[in-house]
């Protein structure tokens, strides 16, 4: 069994499902990737193959991005940007969407390559295609990222990326409770860097003084 095949194994599972809802293939280092670009930003569907030997590890993601976030928060976290800016918002894997024995699924021979198609073709069908069109507005990602009693590290790091993802999100929703949010978020990065506690300052006096002033 070789990379090629288990590619084209890949291909042919996902191709016709997400293609005619507007994916599209792209060029990808790590394996395959699908985009699809919306109103507010993009969908990415990255099918992942590590290779080690004979062994092989495959897994599925789901990536969102929500423009209108990003051109804000990204100044403001440890996100390297590039000439075009194509950070996502929030991401899920097959653990995060149930499969509860790992990140990735180990394949060996022909038989395990046809029982991890099955298991990424269903989070796929039941899951993923759901996940992005669950979140697709900054009010969804309010919603979500500011509510308390979350599963820890839910779609994005808590402390990396929750943090200004969900202030950036509060304050363009005009949430009524931003400013709870904005000292419970100053409260769990009690323990992070002085560059990170700074960043996360300045991020709350931009939104203060650019966004919360502008009419809902």
């Amino acid at each position: 069994m070789t990379r090629k095949e288990i590619s084209e194994t890949l291909l042919g599972m996902i191709s016709p499902i997400v293609e005619p809802i507007g994916f599209i293939k792209q060029k990808s280092p790590d394996g395959i990737l699908y985009r699809r670009l919306t109103h507010f930003g993009f969908n990415d569907i990255p099918l992942l193959i590590w290779e080690y030997d004979d062994l092989f590890y495959l897994s599925i993601g789901f990536l969102i991005r929500i423009d209108d976030l990003n051109k804000i928060f990204v100044y403001y976290g440890n996100y390297v940007i590039y000439e075009k800016d194509e950070t996502v918002t929030i991401a899920a894997d097959i653990q995060t969407l149930g499969y509860e024995q790992d990140r990735r699924i180990k394949v060996q021979t022909s038989d395990d390559l046809s029982a991890a198609i099955k298991i990424l073709k269903e989070i796929l069908m039941d899951k993923g295609l759901s996940f992005f069109e669950k979140f697709q507005t900054v009010k969804s990602i309010d919603d979500e990222l500011n509510r308390n009693n979350r599963p820890p590290n839910l779609y994005c790091d808590d402390i990396m990326h929750r943090t200004i993802i969900g202030l950036t999100a509060a304050a363009l929703n005009h949430n009524p409770k931003f400013s709870y949010w904005e000292e419970f978020y100053r409260d769990r990065l009690k323990n992070a860097s002085q560059s990170r506690k700074d960043k996360y300052e300045q991020l709350t006096r931009h939104l203060k003084d650019k966004v919360l002033t502008q009419s809902n």
